[in-house]
């Protein structure tokens, strides 16, 4: 959760925000997060990956969650406000996940 009031235009708060969520996420899950970038078949679509690892030991390391979202979209945000729904996103399944460990019906 962001510990700063943000402004739309506020692209280094955003920054620091995602970076706060980052930290968090990796402290509250116990897990390692990482953030793939990767060109899609459309001109000036990027794919966006944000993938929490839960480390078991040594180099036996499992997905827990991930989440893919494109950049742009027809959401109008400036991309560090992106990134930032970005750690949001993959929080709120993180969450899920802990809250319905057999998931839900």
């Amino acid at each position: 959760m962001t510990r700063h009031t943000l402004r739309t235009a506020d692209g280094e708060g955003f920054i620091r925000a995602f970076t706060d969520e980052w930290k968090d996420i990796e402290q509250m899950y116990e897990v390692k997060l990482h953030l793939s970038i990767e060109p899609t078949g459309r001109k000036g679509i990027l794919l966006h990956r944000l993938t929490a690892w839960l480390c078991v030991g040594g180099s036996r390391d499992f997905p827990q969650a991930s989440v893919r979202v494109e950049y742009p979209s027809s959401q109008v945000q400036s991309y560090e406000a992106f990134l930032y729904s970005l750690g949001v996103k993959l929080e709120r399944v993180l969450e899920m996940q802990k809250a319905y460990p057999e998931g839900r019906s």
